[in-house]
């Protein structure tokens, strides 16, 4: 990690408020890494909060009511009812997840922090809350952004797997995928390994949509028609992108470990492999001005209540949107000190 020289300004949503996300902030606001290095904003129910906060033992209540007072709290304008009940999805549960994303969105534009880590929230739940359907928090803080594209990426240590199509059914893949997305994607993952991980050599890796390539075209004619064609394309501007490669040889061969990153062509072909050797993964929205990383994982409505929540993830989604912020500050500064014209 680098230090910071002043305080870093990281916003925190309460995520699914039935969920563990209140645990993982709360959790945040306490660990004494964050202390002098970090100034918090929440944005989401301070009453849930502090009711998760009386399901502590009672030597950390007094520690985390002072941890919280340490930092803002930003409210929903939606009260939460008094009969709410954590631990399981709900209509409520959606209505506050969504108010405090948006909430949180419409202070970047008054630039009220300097990153985004957003806690879990359920789908279905935002889905029926807002009577529109919800395919995830990458697409929506996108069209906020009024971005034209993004790049979801899991990020960790030991590999770094960005996705061609997101949250589509496995029956929509092979019709959503074309050479412009392709290109596209590969672009963005391009443009963050230099900008957002300070990366020297960004080699890339695109994998297969079909077993074994494809058999020369009995399996399937996307690679032959439409990713090697897009590869060889995409050579002109961006040397260091190979493939591509068979999924199953090339996570149980190790081979990702020759790049610097891979690009899947749908959601489970790249997660699977990630999370199976990742306990700490981060997800992080690639392509846009806000810098949003979030857990690699779901609300676990099964967890609230227990001791068995595992933290982990949620921190280093903020101890990684705070280097992608010293990456990108520096970047920029060695940018305009490149521009900048000689006397």
């Amino acid at each position: 990690m680098q230090h910071q020289k002043k305080p870093l300004r990281v916003g925190l949503t309460l995520g699914d408020p039935g969920g563990i996300g209140p645990d993982l902030v709360l959790h945040a606001l306490m660990h004494r890494h964050f202390r002098k290095r970090v100034k918090f904003t929440v944005f989401g129910s301070e009453s849930i909060l502090k009711k998760r906060i009386k399901s502590l033992p009672n030597e950390a209540q007094d520690y985390a009511n002072k941890a919280i007072s340490h930092h803002h709290i930003v409210g929903n304008a939606t009260k939460v009812p008094e009969q709410f009940t954590a631990g399981k999805a709900s209509k409520e549960g959606g209505i506050q997840s969504l108010e405090s994303l948006d909430i949180a969105l419409e202070h970047f534009a008054s630039n009220a922090y300097d990153v985004l880590v957003t806690a879990p929230l359920d789908k279905q739940s935002v889905s029926e809350a807002s009577s529109t359907i919800f395919t995830g928090q990458t697409g929506y803080i996108q069209s906020y952004a009024n971005a034209e594209d993004s790049l979801m990426m899991m990020v960790s240590d030991v590999m770094k797997v960005a996705l061609v199509t997101e949250h589509l059914s496995l029956a929509q893949v092979p019709k959503a995928i074309n050479k412009d997305l392709i290109t596209r994607k590969t672009t963005l993952l391009h443009k963050a390994l230099i900008e957002d991980f300070n990366c020297p050599t960004q080699k890339i890796a695109l994998l297969a949509l079909n077993p074994h390539n494809g058999d020369r075209g009995l399996l399937g004619n996307e690679e032959k028609e439409i990713i090697v064609p897009s590869i060889q394309a995409i050579r002109s501007s961006i040397s260091t992108v190979f493939g591509p490669y068979a999924a199953d040889g090339f996570f149980g061969l190790h081979q990702y470990k020759a790049f610097d990153a891979t690009l899947a062509m749908y959601h489970d072909q790249g997660l699977i492999p990630f999370k199976s050797t990742n306990f700490d993964g981060v997800n992080f929205t690639a392509g846009l001005p806000i810098i949003r990383t979030s857990p690699d994982h779901g609300p676990a409505y099964d967890k609230v209540g227990h001791s068995t929540i595992d933290y982990s993830s949620f921190i280093q989604a903020i101890y990684t949107a705070m280097d992608i912020h010293s990456n990108r500050t520096n970047f920029e500064k060695v940018e305009k000190t490149a521009l900048r014209p000689k006397l």
